[in-house]
């Protein structure tokens, strides 16, 4: 076959560009190394982010791609390596995809105790907590969405692993369904504990959902605290006491008012209205737990018309008194104790560092409170008086704070009556002490006591202010090599 002249420079012009398009498309072009590698870890990125993997971090080489980071759960290390390796597409050079995920990902460990949670409030419902995997988070925020408990906010429920039992779901399930017969309130998970808070204005409606979870689930632990809303209340904020909610009578109203001024050093606001059904003896309980409910941070002294419920923040000295105060009500009235404890203020701990010298801070932390402040006990027994309350949170405070400390807690009384009985009586003391901080969650390891009877006073003068000094607690710091 003849050819043109002409046909040998136009192939050897072809085969020529044919050779530059394939060094462009090596080189600078879309599938070049360089810009390869660089598009593949914009895509790997985006495809983590869309599915909210922002734990996981990728590194690209070529077209292998590193995954690293520690992964909530086993469901969630896979979601990251199909989420990368499917991020461009098929993998291989012509395709341009990622071709080899070089798995480097570390599992975090089992959360315990693992807790799931839902609260119900104004309308709406917000899931805390943790679940296992992608799949049931979704199944659970489709079970609330269809149990009418308002807009469903899960944005503070987190992957985890450590569920106690796959049946976990149904608990919730239960959960749920009675949360949704009520106004407002809490259903919390903890391993397999399902514990049912709220309140419901419907008498009836808290006997069937206090029914139900009694009837309970297969390997769970069901309890419920269901209140009535307050038909009376006493609300603390600060500086100011506020009464509210329907009375019985004019001489109801008189008494709590008179009751909370004189208790209560701040301003009192009275916001009672005569006009509510009669409860036999009603303010009883109410007088029972004012003068400690006076000491609250905050929170709220009710009565629904078939319990008193405490709700709010004290010092743990005064939710114990409270709770021994209510232990004394008599008749059909329940209680709903829902207060919590907190930490009492230690301007004594001021320019102490625990961190650097633990063990001298801890014996001056101590020294300062016990200078400044007696632990009082009833004349003649080592039962503690309440009037050292504000003392023993001070200590409690300092005892945790040193809680790789041995302490040495001694007692001391003034001279007299007989050594002997002082000796056994100082020791019963030190001993109620330890009782105490016992009580509250210290090792018994940690504590030794001793009683010295009058054989150590501060003050050797023959006075009744002397005497008072002398009757004591010291607690010691014991170091290691005694």
């Amino acid at each position: 076959m003849s050819r043109n002249i002409l046909d040998w420079p136009i192939l050897v012009l072809s085969l020529a560009a044919l050779g530059a398009f394939g060094w462009w498309w090596v080189y600078t072009g879309p599938q070049s190394a360089d810009k390869l590698e660089q598009r593949l870890g914009t895509q790997v990125e985006a495809a983590l982010a869309s599915e909210n993997l922002d734990w996981a971090s990728v590194e690209m080489d070529g077209q292998t791609a590193r995954l690293s980071g520690e992964a909530p759960t086993r469901s969630a290390r896979a979601a990251a390596l199909e989420a990368v390796r499917t991020a461009a597409g098929d993998g291989g050079p012509l395709h341009g995809g990622v071709t080899t995920v070089t798995d480097e990902q570390t599992l975090a460990d089992p959360i315990a105790p693992y807790v799931i949670a839902a609260d119900r409030i104004e309308g709406s419902l917000r899931l805390s907590g943790h679940v296992p995997s992608r799949a049931a988070k979704a199944d659970l925020i489709d079970l609330a969405s269809g149990l009418d408990l308002g807009e469903v906010n899960a944005d503070d429920l987190l992957f985890a692993d450590g569920a106690p039992t796959e049946d976990w779901s149904a608990a919730m399930a239960l959960g749920l369904r009675e949360l949704a017969k009520l106004e407002e309130g809490r259903v919390e998970l903890t391993d397999t504990r399902l514990l049912l808070i709220g309140r419901t204005g419907s008498d009836t409606v808290r006997a069937a959902v206090l029914s139900e979870m009694a009837d309970g689930l297969d390997g769970f632990t069901t309890d419920a605290e269901i209140a009535g809303f307050d038909r009376w209340t006493a609300i603390k904020d600060g500086d100011l006491m506020t009464l509210e909610g329907a009375v019985p009578t004019e001489t109801d109203r008189e008494t709590l008012l008179a009751l909370t001024n004189r208790l209560f050093p701040g301003e009192v606001q009275d916001s009672m209205v005569v006009d509510g059904e009669a409860f036999a003896n009603w303010t009883d309980g109410i007088q029972l737990a004012m003068p400690q409910f006076i000491n609250f941070q905050s929170g709220r002294l009710g009565f629904t018309g078939e319990n008193y419920r405490v709700e709010g923040e004290a010092r743990e000295s005064v939710l114990d008194f409270l709770r021994e105060d209510l232990a004394r009500l008599r008749g059909n009235y329940g209680v709903i104790f829902q207060a919590e404890p907190v930490d009492a203020v230690v301007p004594e701990l001021e320019g102490l560092d625990f961190a650097s010298d633990a063990g001298v801070s801890c014996d001056l932390a101590f020294d300062r409170i016990l200078s400044a402040s007696t632990i009082e006990f009833r004349t003649g027994s080592s039962q503690i008086s309440r009037d050292s309350g504000g003392v023993l949170d001070k200590v409690l405070v300092v005892a945790r704070k040193c809680a790789d400390a041995r302490l040495d807690i001694v007692g001391h009384t003034d001279d007299q009556g007989a050594r002997s009985a002082n000796i056994t009586l100082s020791r019963n003391r030190a001993q109620a002490v330890a009782n105490y901080l016992i009580s509250k969650g210290l090792p018994t390891e940690r504590l030794s006591v001793s009683g010295l009877g009058p054989d150590q006073p501060l003050n050797t003068a023959n006075t009744p202010e002397a005497r008072r000094q002398n009757r004591r607690i010291e607690i010691n710091v014991v170091s290691e090599e005694e």
